[in-house]
Order: C-alpha cells, then sequence, then structure tokens
C-alpha cells in the first residue's frame, strides 16, 4: 500500500503509460478518455496531468479519486519507490 507522501509524488507531473485494461476501468466508472488521457510519444496512452498535478489528484482532498480502480501504473509507482 503507498503512503500519502509516495502517492503525492507520484501525481506530481506524472507521465504514467495507461494500459488497455486502466482504460477500460476508468471508462467503466464514467470518465471520457478524452479527459484523462494524452497519446504521447510513439503513440503510448499516457494519464493527463492537470497543471503539475495527475487529473485525477484532488488538491483540496489529497486523494486520488481513482484509488480504488488499482490501475497498474499506480501500483508499480508504489513499488519502485519501495512502500
Amino acid at each position: 500500500m503507498c503512503g500519502v507522501q509516495t502517492v503525492e509524488s507520484a501525481m506530481n507531473k506524472t507521465m504514467m503509460e495507461l494500459s488497455s485494461k486502466d482504460l477500460k476501468r476508468l471508462e467503466e466508472t464514467g470518465y471520457r478518455r478524452e479527459e484523462f488521457a494524452i497519446i504521447g510519444d510513439y503513440g503510448v496512452t499516457r494519464l493527463r496531468n492537470a497543471g503539475e498535478w495527475c487529473y485525477f489528484y484532488g488538491l483540496v482532498e489529497k486523494k486520488c479519486r481513482v484509488y480504488r480502480e488499482n490501475l497498474q501504473g499506480c501500483f508499480l509507482s508504489c513499488c519502485i519507490s519501495g512502500q
């Protein structure tokens, strides 16, 4: 499980790739791909930033709005940081 500092650092200026399963999960929760994703270099679908923060990060609440969706990139960010 990620700690708060890890989540915040992972959500700042993210360039996280989104898997096809991630895209499907997010769309099934009611988000439109055009809202949260961009097509990056080499045609890779990545998570969009809102300013310097991940599209899904609530600055006031300091929480991820889609934490329960268990996105692959979020899980890997926590593993890489050692949390």
